[in-house]
């Protein structure tokens, strides 16, 4: 069974440090009985209805990077594009976390999507309310409105199903997990950078 990244550079990122996360993605992946792919930008369909919906995320407010939140986005529809199946974030570490049957929405993290899995129609249905997501005061970040893909599903818990097979990193029961969120946030501060150079040591990948 396949499982999807999506990666496209970005402004102020290290392409070295990516380049070895990824590396390490596929690694612990393959353990598990999976076939690790990399979607990019060439990934994304270029039919009228999905450069609408691609438009309609470049307009939504960020706080963060030039381009990310807008990956973010788009890479629900480069999965949409692959029939659906798995999406994962590639610093989403495989500890025992094995191929399943998809079919609703679901999210494995809370409602961090590092780790997600649906057919291509509830893709498709998270692009469209991605795309027509209004923001509204709670979507204020100090002075400023920010949207991205997190911020909605965390603000719509009913429209997907929630697991929690993945855990990130220094949260309870990270140690254990089948899956291991090393997230930039969770990383960075204990001085863990670049993370796929510490990763190994904090929680090995054990044959």
């Amino acid at each position: 069974m396949r499982v999807f990244t999506y990666y496209t550079p970005l402004k102020g990122k290290d392409e070295s440090a990516e380049d070895g996360l990824m590396k390490l993605w596929k690694v612990s992946w393959k353990r598990f009985g999976w076939t690790p792919c990399i979607l990019t930008a060439e990934d994304l369909p270029r039919d009228c209805t999905s450069l609408a919906l691609l438009k309609a995320f470049s307009r939504h407010p960020t706080v963060n990077r030039r381009g990310l939140d807008y990956s973010c986005f788009a890479r629900w529809l480069a999965v949409a594009q692959q029939g659906g199946g798995f999406m994962c974030d590639y610093d989403v570490i495989n500890y025992g976390f094995h191929p399943r049957e998809i079919g609703e929405l679901t999210v494995y993290e809370r409602h961090v999507p590092c780790l997600v899995s649906g057919t291509a129609e509830e893709f498709l249905r998270m692009c469209h309310l991605f795309a027509n997501y209004p923001p509204d005061l709670k979507d204020r970040v100090g002075w400023r409105f920010a949207v991205s893909d997190m911020s909605i599903l965390d603000r719509n818990p009913e429209i997907y199903l929630r697991k929690h097979d993945c855990v990130e990193y220094n949260r309870a029961g990270w140690e254990e997990a089948a899956a291991v969120h090393f997230s930039n946030f969770s990383m960075k501060p204990n001085g863990f950078l670049p993370r796929y150079k510490h990763i190994p040591r904090i929680r090995p990948l054990l044959d």
